[in-house]
């Protein structure tokens, strides 16, 4: 009888560990999941966004905090980059295709430093140009990327 493969999945502990860890560094970034208790101003002011949401008023966030927002995005972005490449171009399956993108990231991480910078720059940058610097630097970054997948995936 062939087991579960949820069951074979779970075997090492290293990888229960990673999948919670990754599961708190998203639910930390979406907001749903606080490391510390908020203070009760904090609260106060999430609960005035939300009410606003609900009446479709529009709420002045300042921009360096979207840039922010959007910003800390870059490091699960960065591992995961060349996920959608493996699938579509060399065909492989989906848990190949992100140990192989987080192995090339982890392997050649000092260009990819580079690339994470600039990927992070013009995300940051974005709602201070009116994403300008999307449309700008987004082809650019895009082909630096590919650059990368080539040179990494002979």
């Amino acid at each position: 009888m062939r087991s579960s493969p949820f069951r074979r999945g779970m075997r090492s502990h290293a990888r229960l560990s990673f999948g919670l860890a990754l599961l708190i560094v998203i639910s930390a970034q979406s907001g749903v999941f606080m490391g510390v208790k908020a203070p009760p101003e904090e609260l106060s002011s999430l609960r005035i966004m939300e009410s606003s949401v609900r009446s479709a008023n529009l709420v002045d966030v300042p921009a360096w905090k979207v840039g922010l927002m959007m910003g800390s995005a870059t490091p699960i972005n960065l591992l995961l980059l060349f996920v959608p490449m493996l699938l579509i171009l060399k065909h492989r399956s989906i848990p190949a295709s992100f140990t192989n993108s987080i192995a090339a990231v982890v392997g050649a991480y000092k260009p990819m430093l580079i690339i994470g910078a600039l990927i992070f720059l013009t995300v940051a940058l974005a709602p201070y140009t009116f994403a300008l610097s999307g449309l700008v630097f987004g082809p650019i970054v895009s082909c630096m990327c590919f650059v990368a997948y080539q040179r990494l995936f002979r």
